[in-house]
């Protein structure tokens, strides 16, 4: 009778533990190697259960011979597409496939159904690479609670249509290209994470209030010697305001031409319940309605510095359903600086960055061939796209010899 006391306590404390917690799963991705687009759907991945609020993510590339991450000086051009019915819940590209998503409480993203993942991946590595792709999921119990905050995954670009563009040779004073949208709703927006390529200066999202422009988030790029390995990231929660435009600014350096780069955001959007109105900076809000429709762009507004591109005609915002305008822009996507391969950041963000040194203006970005096709960039309602950008270390993870431990902040 005893033993079998001691069996129950037992069970109940594992189902204590496993309630809420860290869940990770390890994928056979195959092997990779320069020359071509390798691209694998993964149907139903296995999850810690079919119903729960995820708390944050982190995925990761392994070299499955030696355990270790996989060399992102080799990553070109990657995307990790978490969908549901279709509809992206979290996207990682090769800007940002090492940034940790963690989303402060209330927030939440629910996971109601069963979960693909679609990954897609350009190397330069020329000795083929058996890789695996592992994803760590912090979780909680769905549950009924009213505290919780849902978010939405949304995305934002300097061009209507989220395409790739080109940046003319000029003076070296940095060229400016951006497209602005006009809000629809109250809402929290967090998280944001940037798909960019080499030679970028910075990528903001910036509040236009009768030509007062407010920076939400500004990235920058993130170098390990000449390796563009990250853009610092942005995880403060901001508010966003019915009505208010919106600014995607992304600034490129152009001591020499540049092909078929990108500039989009991807981030949260949460619609608290209405509370007591308060006012910031000349808005009054109630907590936002509970809409996640398309929004709308507006022409493009004035820039400074260089040359100066502004978006125009519809889009540069998505959420929720709908099938996104993406076009492909054309060219391919490796991208090579100085003698080092090197592949464009991506923007996430931590308050605390450790990696060596931000840089802005250099002159040793040079465009090649790469993919024989490049993939169209950012939109979170497109089931699946490919970016070409850089690899990140996140401040999240945390190495131990050939193990791996993921600590959510």
């Amino acid at each position: 009778m005893k033993i079998l006391s001691l069996i129950f306590i037992a069970i109940c404390f594992i189902n204590i533990i496993s309630a809420d917690g860290v869940f990770n799963s390890t994928l056979d991705f195959g092997t990779v190697a320069k020359g071509k687009l390798y691209s694998q759907k993964f149907d139903s991945i296995p999850l810690p259960q079919s119903n729960f609020n995820l708390q944050g993510i982190q995925a990761i590339i392994i070299n499955k011979t030696s355990n270790a991450p996989f060399d992102h000086g080799f990553l070109s051009t990657c995307a990790l597409d978490f969908t549901i019915n279709g509809k992206k819940i979290v996207s990682f590209t090769a800007s940002n496939i090492n940034n940790q998503l963690s989303f402060p409480s209330p927030y939440v993203v629910p996971v109601t159904d069963t979960v693909t993942l679609t990954v897609q991946m350009y190397t330069l590595n020329k000795e083929p690479v058996d890789v695996l792709v592992q994803y760590y999921m912090k979780w909680t119990e769905a549950g009924t609670s009213s505290t919780f905050v849902k978010l939405t995954r949304t995305a934002s670009s300097v061009v209507a249509n989220y395409s790739s563009f080109n940046v003319p040779a000029g003076n070296g004073q940095g060229y400016t290209i951006q497209n602005s949208i006009t809000w629809t709703s109250n809402a929290e927006v967090m998280d944001f994470q940037a798909t960019v390529s080499p030679g970028i200066i910075s990528l903001s999202f910036i509040e236009d209030t009768s030509g007062t422009q407010t920076v939400i988030c500004k990235s920058t790029p993130v170098y390990i010697g000449k390796v563009f390995m990250k853009m610092t990231p942005c995880n403060t929660v901001q508010s966003l305001y019915k009505g208010s435009t919106y600014i995607t600014q992304a600034v490129y350096n152009n001591t020499v031409a540049l092909k078929n780069v990108f500039g989009t955001f991807g981030f949260y959007a949460g619609y608290p319940n209405p509370h007591t109105t308060t006012t910031t900076g000349g808005h009054s809000t109630t907590g936002g309605a509970s809409t996640t429709g398309g929004h709308s762009t507006t022409g493009g507004a004035s820039t400074t510095g260089g040359h100066s591109t502004t978006g125009g005609g519809t889009g540069g915002h998505s959420t929720g359903g709908g099938t996104g305008g993406h076009t492909t822009g054309g060219g391919s996507g490796g991208h090579t600086g100085g003698t080092t391969a090197q592949t464009s950041g991506s923007h996430s963000e931590s308050e605390s960055e450790s990696s060596d040194s931000s840089i802005s203006g250099s002159s040793q970005f040079t465009s090649t061939t790469g993919a024989s096709s490049q993939p169209s960039p950012d939109s979170s309602d497109q089931t699946s796209s490919t970016y070409t950008s850089g690899t990140s270390g996140s401040s999240g993870l945390m190495w131990t010899g050939d193990k791996r431990k993921v600590e959510f902040y």
